[in-house]
């Protein structure tokens, strides 16, 4: 069984404490402590700096940061000003944390003092712009009265169609006067005007 050390109600220590075994603290410590057991706060107790331990269980108030390399138990009635660093956190009901909770696992290693950087937080995303309304539709102008159509025009009579009477072929030059080509007919017969008394001759044509 290890070791336990009890600081009793009334007692204040000033200084930092370190060792092996379990402590109990039921009245003040200024300092900080280290142990290789358990560390439990009961309800009168107060504990105003960092606590490392492989368990701790916190029944009163603390104003520093809790490191446990196992599991840390915040009961009924606990404050906790600071820092809870373990691979396991229980949180009881009416258990008061004013501090970064992080479960670490193999993590809880690191010495107390040493406090996380606070992770940056990603900056907020950019609100997309809103966009942009469509603009109102032009409204179609009212459409004009509705007008006959206009009506076409008669089509014209139908023109008859003149062909010129056919001419004949002019007559082929043949080099030789027109009235040659016509039948010659005998001149009349020419009548010798004869004397009185004389004895008309009745000359034959040829």
């Amino acid at each position: 069984m290890a070791n336990e050390t009890t600081i009793a109600a009334g007692t204040v220590i000033r200084g930092s404490i370190e060792g092996t075994g379990n402590l109990v603290v039921a009245g003040h410590v200024e300092g900080d402590v280290q142990l290789s057991g358990e560390v439990t706060v009961e309800s009168g107790g107060l504990v105003g700096a960092n606590v490392r331990a492989a368990r701790i269980v916190v029944r009163g108030a603390v104003r520093g940061d809790l490191v446990a390399d196992e599991a840390v138990h915040l009961e009924d009635g606990a404050r906790v000003v600071g820092d809870v660093r373990a691979a396991r956190i229980a949180i009881g009901r009416g258990a008061l944390v004013r501090g970064y909770v992080e479960t670490t696992g193999a993590e809880g290693n690191r010495p107390a003092a040493a406090r996380p950087a606070a992770a940056a937080r990603p900056a907020p995303a950019a609100r997309p712009a809103p966009a942009a309304r469509p603009a109102p539709a032009a409204r179609p102008a009212p459409a004009a009265a509705k007008l006959p159509p206009p009506k076409a025009p008669p089509p014209p009579p139908p023109q008859r169609k003149i062909e010129a009477p056919a001419q004949a072929p002019a007559p082929r030059s043949t080099g030789t006067p027109a009235s040659m080509g016509a039948k010659r007919e005998p001149p009349p017969p020419v009548v010798p005007a004869l004397k009185k008394g004389a004895k008309a001759v009745k000359k034959r044509s040829y």
